[in-house]
């Protein structure tokens, strides 16, 4: 019963995993490491070291780890992020011309993927074009450090309740990297101050760096962020041991101490959980398998289940219906509509990232994380070699966020292509149709705070796979100690859950006193 109960902790939080029909992406968030049941984690450190040891029932130990994205990842994420139905990580700007279009109404060219001037590029001879490639890229080094700390004692001996804590130091450099090819420069950005009064450029890569932009940039470089990636703490029991299995279980808390969200730029490093605290539960089984001679088999399943608590974030939105219709041209308000009608300025208006990107409230909720695994052991004297072998599972909702009502969106509105006051709601981050636009005199066509994609700017549901291997020299002793070495893959089957593919290496020295 005792199991069954721990299988059901596992497989609740699954059944309320949902994902949504989303257009388009601006958010993604990698999956920590080194938290609890995760393999660079337990992988030959589980509480039977404390009842082997014969001092004051501790244990260390420490694991420096590193790893990167694939670059099957990086095709995953990209297309993670680009519009839906992007098949390949490039997409084909193009600059609008009225001389060149092939139709009066739209310039809905099937090769046409971004409008330039969404951009602030407005060339001299406005036939700007150019393929540009998005390759997402992210490392990570760190310095993991768990002790365990028997607390009490069972009447045969063992360990009773414990103590367990972890620090992972990290140390993430994430971004993408912006590969473009101009096709054609248009004879150069004109001369003249465009979105945000901010100077027009003339190419993709320089768009994506526009000091103007608050939020949503692409730099030349990729950004990194030094930290510590949460506390656990934990408090657990041995509640079932014999000679060949046991089971303890735990309660724990997990404190935020790396850093949050600010959609300065696209896929920004991120230490930690997103700076969430949570609480968390889990249980962990061994079972002697097999023994013959000095080989001998044990299985472990490690579980762990948590409930990660809201906080406040800024994400960007894109538009319903609208993919990456958080790039596309705005006027912030009517008076400023008004003044480009009066004027006659065609070039105004405000970047939508600096609107549409938002203050909201986060709701990650349950996440389950269990890793199954084989050790064998071959026992010599006083010391031993211990291959573990295993799989790891990981699932978690997708984040439920809550915008409140904001005066900023719902007094914007989509610039039309000819400007000069005009607005429109047809128009979309690649096609201009030009009979939607209104003039100002005629009306001011507001975007309603219903009008934003919300789930655009959640991270989805995932269901992610390690397989992992760790290989280690043991010391038997009073006091146990060992060290090892493992690697790990991470991948997902199905393309919706959008976990890109990842490896991950690391040492360990372990310690009992």
């Amino acid at each position: 019963m005792r199991i069954l109960r721990l299988v059901l902790l596992l497989i609740i939080p699954m059944g309320i995993i949902k994902t949504g029909n989303i257009t388009s992406h601006t958010f993604f968030s990698m999956r920590p490491n080194f938290q609890s049941a995760m393999p660079e984690r337990v992988s030959l450190f589980r509480n039977e070291l404390l009842d082997e040891c014969q001092g004051f029932g501790g244990a260390l130990e420490i694991v420096p780890y590193g790893g990167q994205l694939t670059c099957e990842g990086s095709v995953k994420l990209a297309r993670f992020f680009l519009p839906a139905g992007c098949h390949t990580s490039c997409l084909n700007v193009r600059e609008v011309n009225a001389s060149t279009e092939s139709s009066p109404l739209a310039d809905n060219i099937p090769s046409k993927d971004l409008e330039a001037r969404h951009f602030n590029i407005q060339t001299v001879n406005g036939t700007f074009s150019s393929r540009v490639c998005f390759k997402p890229e992210q490392s990570k080094v760190g310095l993991g450090i768990c002790y365990k700390q028997t607390m009490s004692h069972k009447c045969d001996g063992t360990a009773g309740f414990w103590f367990e804590g972890s620090l992972p130091i990290e140390r993430v450099e994430s971004g993408i990297k912006l590969c473009e090819t101009i096709l054609d420069n248009g004879g150069g950005a004109v001369d003249e101050l465009g979105l945000d009064n901010s100077p027009r450029v003339g190419s993709m890569r320089a768009a994506f760096a526009q000091p103007n932009w608050k939020h949503g940039r692409i730099p030349h470089k990729k950004c990194h962020k030094w930290g510590v990636a949460d506390i656990e703490l934990k408090i657990g029991y041995n509640s079932f041991n014999c000679t060949t299995c046991n089971m303890n279980s735990y309660i724990g808390m997990v404190f935020p101490t790396g850093n949050r969200v600010r959609s300065r730029t696209v896929f920004e490093p991120i230490v930690g959980n997103n700076h969430h605290f949570g609480v968390s539960f889990g249980s962990s089984l061994a079972f002697d398998m097999w023994h013959k001679g000095c080989y001998t088999v044990k299985m472990y399943i490690d579980g762990d289940t948590r409930y990660l608590m809201s906080n406040h974030q800024m994400r960007s939105f894109d538009l319903v219906g609208k993919p990456w219709g958080r790039y596309m041209e705005t006027y912030k308000n009517s008076n400023a509509a008004a003044e480009a009608f009066n004027t006659l300025n065609a070039n105004s208006g405000t970047s939508g990232i600096n609107i549409f990107t938002r203050c909201v409230r986060v709701s990650p909720h349950f996440s389950t994380n269990s890793t199954t695994c084989l050790v064998l052991s071959k026992d010599a004297d006083c010391r031993s070699w211990q291959l573990e072998v295993g799989y790891n599972f990981f699932a978690r909702q997708s984040e439920v966020l809550e915008l409140p009502c904001s005066t900023l969106i719902s007094a914007s509105a989509l610039k039309g292509i000819s400007g000069e006051g005009s607005t429109t709601l047809a128009r979309t981050i690649k096609s201009n149709f030009r009979l939607s636009d209104v003039p100002f005199n005629q009306g001011y066509e507001f975007i309603s705070n219903c009008d934003i994609d919300i789930e655009s700017a959640s991270h989805p549901a995932t269901i992610s796979n390690i397989f992992y291997g760790t290989l280690g020299y043991r010391w038997e002793r009073e006091c146990p100690a060992f060290l090892a070495v493992g690697a790990s893959y991470e991948f997902t089957a199905a393309e919706v859950n959008h976990t890109p593919d990842r490896w991950l290496v690391w040492g360990k020295v372990g310690l009992t006193f």
